[in-house]
């Protein structure tokens, strides 16, 4: 089992909230504070058009991917559809085959039965 880390008091310099550090800094002019602030500012504001150019980009990325999953949809039921006529085709295509051959059999027959009558004639 492991045992829990010391723990250690602690120091101004690592205070959650950054107070300490706050306390301890030398004081800046009203000009300095507004010049960091502008600064800041600047900085969130370009952070935040790189975030919407992102969102952005994959919002078209998933728009791209949307109209290509219904393409493939699409192609897939039509694809099905004609898969479905094969199939109707082929199975009347069996039963002609079918009709076909009961015909040529019975016009054998009836050849087997011509030549055997004028066999038995003559």
């Amino acid at each position: 089992m492991l045992s829990p880390l010391p723990s250690d008091p602690p120091s101004p310099r690592s205070s959650p909230c950054g107070d300490a550090s706050r306390q301890t800094a030398p004081a800046l002019s009203a000009e300095d504070a507004v010049a960091a602030a502008a600064r800041r500012l600047e900085a969130a504001l370009e952070a935040l058009d790189r975030a919407i150019a992102c969102h952005a980009e994959r919002r078209g990325e998933l728009s791209d991917q949307e109209a290509e999953y219904f393409a493939l949809q699409e192609d897939r039921s039509r694809l099905a559809r004609a898969l479905d006529a094969a199939n109707t085709r082929i199975e009347t295509l069996q039963d002609n085959q079918i009709e076909a051959a009961r015909r040529v059999e019975r016009a054998r027959a009836a050849v087997r039965a011509i030549l055997a009558a004028s066999s038995g004639d003559g």
